[in-house]
């Protein structure tokens, strides 16, 4: 009989046990998960950083092309679509976004002069600290002129 109780003791040490490591395993995997999810959210970060510089530094092509990858970083965090963590980045990239979108139409107001009362059409070559947009130099007949009647 003691024989038995000994033997059904050491069975639920055992099982005690392997419990524990299978709990151990199963955390060290949730963990390795939320590792690699915590660096893909500092990669969104430093987009959404870099968006925000390339702002500021009028950098506006640059600007919009990071922003598609930034959309892209955040779409790819699957596992916390629902959470708060992504709610933030989807809130900063939208007003990222809208900053961008002041920032082109600022922009292109200050570039782009139209003079109905003289039928011209006035394009900048540059603004401060800005040199002249990509778009732009395309609609330029006379690059040395600046300015094209209607």
């Amino acid at each position: 009989m003691t024989h038995a109780q000994t033997g059904q003791k050491s069975q639920d040490q055992v099982n005690d046990a392997a419990s524990k490591v299978r709990l151990l395993q199963n955390e060290i995997v949730f963990n390795e998960s939320l590792g690699k999810t915590m660096e893909r959210i500092l990669v969104v970060r430093r987009t959404l950083d870099r968006i925000q510089e390339a702002v500021l530094g009028n950098k506006l092509f640059e600007a919009a092309g990071l922003l598609d990858q930034g959309d892209a970083e955040i779409s790819s965090l699957r596992e916390c679509q629902n959470s708060r963590v992504a709610g933030v980045l989807r809130a900063r990239i939208a007003d990222l976004r809208q900053d961008v979108v002041t920032s082109t139409r600022e922009c292109w107001s200050k570039l782009v002069c139209i003079n109905t009362a003289t039928s011209t059409i006035t394009i900048k070559q540059q603004l401060e600290g800005m040199t002249l947009v990509p778009p732009l130099q395309y609609l330029l007949i006379d690059s040395e002129a600046c300015i094209q009647s209607i």
